[in-house]
């Protein structure tokens, strides 16, 4: 996941930075792009492994699942935080 020091590596970023937007504000977006595709993909996984559990074993319970994907939900936005935060301060997308 290197997105910032990858754009800085490649010469993407000087496309991006001529545009009249904060720095933070690219930042921020692409942190919600990433959230939003996780999310999603939680989201369908959750709902597949749930279905298949079902099927497989029996009744689950709803609140159970939900507050482990929540809880999941959380470390995964912490892993992409710290991961997008490391990007923006290393120089290569190797470190990054």
């Amino acid at each position: 996941m290197n997105s910032l020091a990858g754009e800085r590596s490649s010469g993407s970023a000087e496309l991006l930075m001529v545009k009249p937007v904060a720095p933070a504000v690219i930042i921020f977006a692409k942190w919600a792009a990433h959230l939003t595709v996780l999310f999603i993909a939680l989201g369908l996984g959750a709902a597949a492994a749930g279905y298949y559990t079902v099927q497989l074993m029996g009744s689950l319970s709803v609140s159970d699942c939900l507050a482990a994907t929540g809880l999941y939900s959380l470390w995964l936005l912490s892993a992409v935080s710290l991961t997008l935060l490391f990007s923006a301060f290393m120089r290569g997308p190797a470190a990054a």
